[in-house]
């Protein structure tokens, strides 16, 4: 059994070692660590535009661009909606009847145009969080891309990345995983695929220049 303590509580249990047994040195380095990671997470954020706060129902913009394996994708997204704040999680939702379609392009390295089109119709973006920690993009149904130069079909359900310690909404850095369609796609294709690229959030108000957003921790 591996009895190593985590990571900086081998020191905090040296300075109590005098006064508690170590044991119970370490439960109480455990406890602070979680009661850190609880207090993170109860965090509001406010977000911003402009040096103002934004106020609900802001009309938004959501920018991607990604590299999947064999061809690269953009999109634009200027329908979804701020749900307003403070709050601990920050959510942008698609207000478009319909909703636009998940990615208005896609294009192997040739120039030959990858479809995300289906049977059933096209994916949309659905919603877009923002946490002290994390943007996440989620996709009203997995958005299918078929690779005819390839024979592959993939299939993504979400993309997210961490704002590394940034309160820009502006070019967030995310990745995701494609996985195989194997009913659809020739046998050489691999099972999965990385998924990497950038988002942007902004404010996007009719008849008027956008504007870009950043996330305020409040005091």
């Amino acid at each position: 059994m591996d009895r190593r303590e985590p990571r900086g509580c081998d020191s905090m249990t040296r300075r109590v070692g005098h006064f508690l047994s170590p044991i119970a040195a370490t439960a109480l380095c455990l406890l602070g660590a979680v009661a850190s990671s609880a207090s993170a997470s109860a965090l509001k954020l406010q977000l911003i535009s402009n040096g103002e706060a934004v106020t609900s129902d802001q009309r938004s913009a959501v920018i991607d661009y990604a590299r999947f394996p064999g061809f690269t994708c953009e999109a634009f997204d200027g329908a979804m909606s701020f749900g307003g704040g403070p709050k601990r999680v920050l959510t942008f939702t698609d207000t478009a009847e319909g909703g636009d379609e998940a990615f208005n392009t896609c294009k192997t390295e040739s120039g030959e145009e990858v479809s995300t089109e289906t049977e059933s119709g096209q994916s949309t973006l659905h919603q877009v969080k923002v946490s002290a920690e994390t943007v996440t993009e989620t996709f009203s149904n997995p958005v299918v891309f078929q690779d005819t130069e390839t024979d592959c079909v993939w299939t993504l359900r979400k993309l997210s990345g961490p704002l590394s310690g940034s309160e820009s909404l502006t070019n967030v850095a995310v990745a995701g995983t494609v996985k195989l369609d194997r009913g659809l796609s020739t046998r050489t294709c691999p099972k999965t695929g990385e998924v990497s690229g950038t988002t942007t959030i902004e404010a996007a108000p009719e008849a008027a220049p956008p504007g870009s957003y950043e996330v305020q921790v409040l005091p």
